[in-house]
């Protein structure tokens, strides 16, 4: 059930954002809490030019612990250096939902934030200055 929607999502992201793009990569993180529930959350891409208008495709899936998706879970989500599209999302028949996160304009590392129950994940976003030059650092 997972490979579907992993095409899926594969799908909407190319069509989304393209694939000229040789840097374009993805970040997220998968978290179980300790009724076996997870919460996956992906971001894509995970660097972004600020200075452009391009924005962050976020997903997110919700598994029980038989790895059976989580219909109608309520996703709380938000990010340090962009304004979410929607600060929560409902999961469909799939167990999935997705959104957009808008970067800011300071350039720097930030964090996009998923929760649910007691779930957290964290995915790390890039947001660098391309048209002066300025990248994120550590």
């Amino acid at each position: 059930m997972k490979f579907p929607i992993a095409i899926a999502v594969i799908a909407l992201s190319l069509a989304f954002f393209g694939c000229a793009d040789p840097y374009m990569t993805s970040a997220g993180q998968s978290v179980t809490d300790e009724n076996g529930n997870t919460l996956n959350l992906t971001v894509m891409p995970d660097n972004i030019d600020i200075s452009s208008t391009g924005s962050v495709a976020v997903m997110v899936q919700t598994y029980d612990a038989d790895g059976q998706p989580i219909v109608g879970a309520e996703i709380t989500l938000s990010a340090t250096l962009g304004t979410m599209t929607d600060s929560s999302v409902t999961t469909d028949d799939s167990g999935t939902a997705a959104t957009t996160m808008t970067p800011g304009k300071v350039p720097g590392w930030g964090v996009v934030v998923a929760i649910y129950q007691s779930n957290m994940a964290e995915a790390p976003i890039s947001c660098y200055d391309g048209s002066s030059g300025t990248n994120a650092t550590f």
